[in-house]
């Protein structure tokens, strides 16, 4: 498809659509990006924020939207940003931002200097004015194929299955911690993500040195931490086109990297993830 063929409205319409439906508003414009999710928070900044501002209320679902309940109208939240990379199931690339109507109000009257990430000059019903230029048509395509996906199993489906892996997962951080070397990132419990588990570990641990285990040994990838956290944890993402059989393999590649670099762990990790899955199907 060129970028006048009239099926590019009908694939953005879609998607636009599909994600007010899955971010719970009627209120909302939905403006996409071709970029990640760093790019949409650059969208955010440019258009809300200018110098002694106050800003409005900003939801990050990058990492949780299809993975744990969100409804941005109950939430009264003004924007929210996301991208396509996580619990959408896309390939990186594909950036959105929803903004309600006060959100409007305060971008049009920010004199801050944009051109690609204005809100305002995408407010069209041409495609091309929607993207500023040609629009991604492969990454909306998959973006179009992955809403029906999540519509199809049920949004309540799609989280309970977030909710059932993660407990796993869970329950093998919980086991491993007894051996004294590595712990939750996250100290309170119900606070704990269900689309990403970080793991801190203690000194002497080479993250970095478990990860190339784990890929090239047992074709697990695992990601590590960023910023001020490289070297010092580990992720567990649990997002996405995710099932039980997926994460107890990834869970016994991290148990099989951790032991064949003589990390102290408590052992039964595995098989305790395997008993939380099945405290959810036991049949009467």
């Amino acid at each position: 498809m060129d970028l006048a063929d009239p099926r590019v409205n009908q694939l953005i319409g879609a998607c636009e659509q599909g994600l007010k439906r899955l971010l719970q508003t009627e209120r909302a414009d939905v403006f996409m990006f071709a970029a990640n999710g760093h790019g949409a928070w650059e969208s955010v900044i440019v258009n809300l924020v200018a110098p002694g501002q106050a800003v409005l209320f900003v939801v990050d679902v990058v990492a949780s939207l299809g993975a744990a309940p969100f409804a941005m109208d109950a939430l009264r939240a003004n924007v929210v940003t996301g991208a396509s990379q996580k619990s959408l199931m896309v390939p990186p690339g594909l950036g959105f931002v929803a903004a309600d109507a006060r959100a409007m109000e305060v971008a049009a009257r920010n004199p801050a200097p944009r051109f690609y990430w204005d809100w305002g000059r995408r407010k069209d019903e041409l495609s091309y004015r929607k993207f500023c230029g040609t629009s991604p048509h492969s990454l909306l395509m998959g973006l179009e194929a992955a809403l029906g996906l999540i519509f199809s199993e049920g949004v309540d489906a799609v989280l309970a299955r977030h909710r059932q892996i993660a407990d796993a997962v869970h329950a093998a951080v919980s086991c491993w911690s007894e051996g004294g070397a590595l712990r939750f990132f996250g100290s309170v419990p119900e606070a704990r993500s269900v689309s990403v588990t970080t793991v801190l570990v203690g000194p002497g641990v080479d993250v970095e040195a478990m990860r190339s285990v784990a890929r090239e040994q047992f074709q697990v990838a695992i990601s590590g931490g960023l910023g001020p956290l490289a070297g010092r944890v580990f992720r567990i993402g649990h997002l996405g086109d995710m099932n039980p059989a997926m994460i107890l393999g990834c869970l016994a590649g991290v148990e099989a990297a951790m032991r064949v670099q003589g990390v102290r762990f408590g052992r039964g990790g595995v098989a305790a993830a395997v008993d939380r899955l099945a405290q959810g199907n036991v049949l009467p």
